[in-house]
């Protein structure tokens, strides 16, 4: 047993299981919720912090949604985005379970878009990371690994909570109560959005194109290091979807990977030119 391969066979599969997640709940709420109506009240503005120490952050958007069920209205915010995907006073459509308010969710295509992503990578990290690398038999041990972690972690909160803990709480929506709302920064205004939007705008444009004269300068050095063949195998790897095992056993990797690199970069760089422009 080789103890990396284990672990690293443990990425396919959590991209695996995290597919089915997104995948089946999506169609699980379609299936069996009840489709409401709520309404964005307003846009929520925070920092995300990431890494070990919180050292990276990134400003965020989330939506703020009311919704009412029976007599009582409820308030919740959306997952973190870096651009604000809601408008002020839109409405929602809402799936509900059983008309029980903790477990709802929004009607969105991306949930299910998220979930197959998830499949793709874990069809590509199995199939380069561990069918071509692996001994089988390590990639058995990290079936096993992930079948035995989240079970001790179950057991772990079970005992915290003294019992209490169920699994379908991990499922529930989290509510904010007035009080917790008003200690946020909100955007609750037309003017607001408008004005949030041309500065993000700004700044996106300039960062695009700062991003797109350094890689337009990696794409230029590196394809003046691909030899003929390189080229033609290059052409053949983008127009006919073949040779890409030859193009990347090429003794001249770095300026390979360099050019498939920007050139697959090349539409993510049409979008976020044209989308800042949309926005200005």
């Amino acid at each position: 047993m080789i103890i990396s391969e284990v672990f690293l066979g443990l990425v396919p599969i959590t991209f695996f299981i995290t597919a089915l997640l997104l995948i089946l709940s999506d169609l699980f709420y379609r299936r069996y919720g009840k489709l409401i109506k709520g309404r964005v009240i307003a846009i929520e503005k925070y920092i995300s912090r990431s890494g070990s120490r919180n050292q990276t952050r990134q400003l965020m958007y989330r939506d703020l949604i009311e919704f009412s069920q029976g007599s009582d209205t409820y308030k919740f915010v959306t997952h973190g985005s870096s651009y604000m995907s809601g408008k002020l006073n839109q409405n929602v459509d809402i799936f509900i379970l059983n008309n029980d308010p903790n477990f709802i969710r929004t009607k969105r295509v991306s949930h299910l878009l998220i979930g197959l992503a998830f499949l793709l990578a874990s069809g590509l990290s199995f199939y380069f990371a561990v069918w071509k690398s692996f001994q089988l038999i390590n990639f058995y041990y990290s079936i096993l690994l992930s079948i035995l972690l989240p079970t001790l972690f179950y057991f772990f909160l079970k005992k915290k909570s003294k019992g209490q803990f169920q699994l379908s709480d991990l499922f529930k929506t989290k509510f904010l109560s007035d009080e917790e709302i008003g200690k946020r920064d909100l955007l609750q205004s037309i003017k607001q959005l408008e004005g949030e939007n041309s500065k993000n705008a700004k700044v996106g444009l300039l960062v695009t194109l700062v991003f797109f004269i350094f890689y337009f300068c990696i794409f230029s050095f590196s394809y003046k290091q691909l030899s003929g063949e390189e080229v033609l195998l290059l052409k053949g790897a983008i127009y006919n979807f073949e040779n890409f095992e030859l193009l990347l056993k090429s003794p001249n990797q770095g300026p390979v990977i360099g050019v498939l690199f920007c050139l697959f970069s090349a539409p993510l760089f049409l979008h976020s030119f044209l989308y800042s422009l949309k926005k200005l």
